[in-house]
């Protein structure tokens, strides 16, 4: 399969073109990042963004932020990126904030987050961002295999991200390589190709020598980089039948981009020095202490926690939204940060009668996700429709103020039950729907009578 045709290469030249500018600063962050160099990195990334306000052109750099936080699994700064994503995407009808969101999400193992969004992002499958999220959303949590390809969309791209799976398709042509070496000069990717095509080529023995000259060269490049470091020096001692001295190599911080480490592999066995590696029958440099492996993280196993009822109050105008509303799909809540997968919410609102302060039910949800982060709620969870009463329940029972948290920037609070109050509130909930039975069974014989007479 050709990786990309010459001819859909004109637009992404054109961007090229007239994007040079911002592009050259984009450049600069990329090549700090490549470098191994994180806070210089951000430093680049954050006078670019300032410089590129407004244009899309700020969009791959918003991308190197979120790879750059991932890699380091900076969390907080990923956090902060989303909130501010989110702002933006309220005032910008971009898509593709949404899809940056979306990856933030993914990085941060929020599936539940990832389900809300994929609706609105799998009807912009042609913008390459919406793409991106799209593969690596299925690939997280399907056993088929889905791969990004810039064939697939309709914009063109600078982002190097995007660039990097040409890789997948051996050997990369001519006229793409041309490209990359023009828009991404001395990167990774570029080395990277160049050895992709050396392995089709060249013989063992020129292979081997041309191979440890370019990894040398960008170790040399990027000296802060001890990934690139842990390359040539793993090569150098696999070829000379030295594993040890490859085994004691330091790992630094990040991990491959999965493509790179792919490419990195293939030359180890087309090298004929995968039998050196500590263990032969997986024919992976994992064993060999490879500074990362290809990411496909698997979904986390829900430890076993002890279940917990809760009571979310909405405000009557939200309340009443929700009891017009029975469809089971999948909202977003506040949550407390205690809240756990699988707990049970009892949701209604509250109201006032001859001065007292009372409660009603409009029934129940299951919580699907771990709390997450949420700019104006602090915590929020995905909950999806467990039971549906059709109409309001009054509830026996009295609240203490200090039992109730309040959600700020919202009319609505919530407060963890004791088992005792839940079963009370259950059973409150099935004696209602005995005596609306007995209602029914009682009325159905008058009406009936009623029509025949």
């Amino acid at each position: 399969m050709k990786s990309m045709p010459a001819a859909t290469l004109t637009s992404h030249r054109a961007l090229l073109h007239n994007q040079s500018g911002a592009h050259t600063q984009y450049l600069a962050a990329l090549e700090a990042y490549w470098d191994e160099r994180p806070l210089r990195t951000m430093k680049l990334i954050a006078e670019a963004l300032v410089s590129n306000q407004g244009t899309a052109t700020q969009f791959p750099l918003y991308r190197l932020w979120i790879e750059q936080s991932a890699q380091r699994n900076e969390m907080d700064s990923l956090h902060s990126l989303l909130q501010f994503l989110l702002e933006e995407s309220v005032t910008d009808a971009d898509i593709t904030w949404v899809a940056l969101r979306g990856l933030i999400h993914l990085e941060l193992e929020e599936i539940g987050a990832c389900k809300l969004l994929l609706p609105f992002l799998a009807k912009e499958a042609k913008n390459p961002y919406c793409l991106e999220f799209l593969c690596k959303y299925h690939n997280r949590t399907s056993a088929a295999y889905y791969g990004f390809s810039l064939r697939n969309t309709q914009l063109p791209s600078l982002d190097y991200f995007h660039w990097l799976p040409v890789l997948s398709h051996a050997p990369v042509e001519a006229e793409t390589f041309a490209f990359l070496a023009e828009a991404f000069p001395h990167s990774p990717l570029v080395t990277f190709c160049q050895l992709q095509h050396a392995l089709a080529t060249m013989p063992k023995k020129t292979l081997i020598a041309y191979t440890q000259t370019e990894l040398e060269a960008l170790h040399t490049r990027y000296s802060h980089s001890h990934t690139w470091q842990y390359c040539a020096n793993t090569w150098k001692a696999l070829h000379t039948k030295k594993r040890a001295d490859a085994q004691t190599v330091a790992q630094g911080e990040h991990r491959m981009e999965p493509r790179l480490y792919q490419l990195f592999r293939g030359f180890v066995a087309a090298g004929g020095l995968a039998p050196l590696l500590p263990n032969e029958q997986k024919d992976s440099l994992e064993s060999a202490n490879l500074p990362a492996t290809p990411y496909k993280a698997e979904e986390p196993e829900t430890p076993a926690l002890q279940q917990q009822s809760w009571l979310f109050l909405l405000s009557p105008h939200a309340y009443y939204e929700w009891m017009q509303d029975t469809s089971d799909g999948i909202r977003e809540i506040p949550a407390a940060p205690s809240m756990q997968h699988r707990d049970t919410i009892c949701w209604g609102s509250s109201f006032t009668e001859s001065s007292k302060t009372g409660y009603r039910i409009g029934g129940l949800l299951e919580v699907l996700t771990a709390p997450k982060f949420h700019p104006l709620w602090k915590h929020s969870v995905s909950v999806r429709l467990l039971d549906h009463q059709g109409e309001s329940i009054p509830l026996e029972l009295f609240l203490a103020k200090d039992q109730l948290h309040q959600v700020e920037s919202a009319n609505l609070a919530f407060c963890l039950l004791k088992e005792a109050e839940f079963i009370a509130i259950l059973s409150q909930m099935e004696r209602h729907q005995g005596e609306k039975q007995v209602e029914v069974e009682v009325e159905v014989p008058i009406q009936q009578y009623a029509e025949v007479s």
